[in-house]
């Protein structure tokens, strides 16, 4: 008996021996090839400066403009692949100044050659309701409002601030300028040619795109002292003309 006992607790000791020695391996989490979130951010300029609301800047034709509002939809947005748009889980943004990121989702890791979107809103979502969205999502309602009720359909960009020939201060507060883009003609699908960018999502790291947009561009070819309102609707070439300046300021800085 006691030298099955014996024998027993010999086994037992040489297996917890054995044991302790066993190495553990832990799967590193960089070596992970699993998608990775990837954030959309813009770093607003003007020009050669930074850009801040309620700040007068000098325009190259000596006009000065502060802008009180600069909100902008983009909407579908995907990254190039192999020539493919490979689309985001979160495909549309309200990006402003005080808001110029969107976590887009999860993107495969490897090399994109380019990233694309729609400025505005597609025509499908442009006639929803934003009452069906929750709130915080970016076609819900906002403050300021970025849908028309009366027109059925969300304000793409808002523009919105003051300009003068002179100094915008307290003592001169200027006189107001108003870019309301919108309606479906307004919209444009499948921009990509101004954002060409070697991007790589890798594994524990920060995958930001970052892209740029130039606020005085918005102004290029307009005289801000006749060219200073459009709500779409009416003053549909300032409007397309605004438009087409707004998508132009937006360019990579990959």
């Amino acid at each position: 008996m006691l030298k099955t006992f014996s024998r027993i607790f010999i086994v037992l000791f040489f297996l917890t021996s054995c044991q302790k020695d066993v190495a553990i391996f832990e799967v590193d989490p960089c070596l992970s090839t699993s998608p990775k979130p990837i954030e959309l951010k813009f770093n607003y300029v003007f020009g050669d400066q930074a850009f801040q609301l309620q700040t007068d800047y000098t325009l190259s034709d000596g006009h000065h403009v502060k802008f009180e509002t600069a909100h902008v939809y983009l909407s579908e947005i995907s990254l190039i692949k192999n020539n493919q748009n490979i689309k985001s889980t979160n495909d549309v943004g309200l990006f402003s100044p005080s808001k110029p990121s969107l976590d887009i989702g999860e993107l495969e890791q490897g090399s994109y050659t380019g990233i694309a979107f729609t400025f505005g809103i597609d025509s499908t979502r442009n006639h929803s309701d934003p009452t069906v969205y929750p709130s915080g999502h970016p076609l819900s309602f906002q403050i300021p409002s970025m849908h028309w009720d009366w027109n059925q359909g969300y304000i793409f960009a808002v523009m919105e601030g003051k300009y003068s020939t002179e100094a915008i201060t307290s003592s001169n507060p200027g006189s107001p300028f108003s870019y309301h883009i919108g309606l479906d003609k307004n919209s444009r699908s499948g921009l990509s040619r101004n954002f060409t960018l070697p991007y790589t999502v890798k594994a524990c790291e920060n995958n930001p795109i970052l892209l740029s947009i130039d606020i005085a561009n918005i102004f290029t070819g307009l005289n801000v002292s006749v060219d200073n309102s459009t709500q779409s609707t009416f003053n549909f070439p300032l409007s397309a003309a605004v438009r087409e300046n707004i998508i132009n300021a937006i360019s990579s800085e990959q």
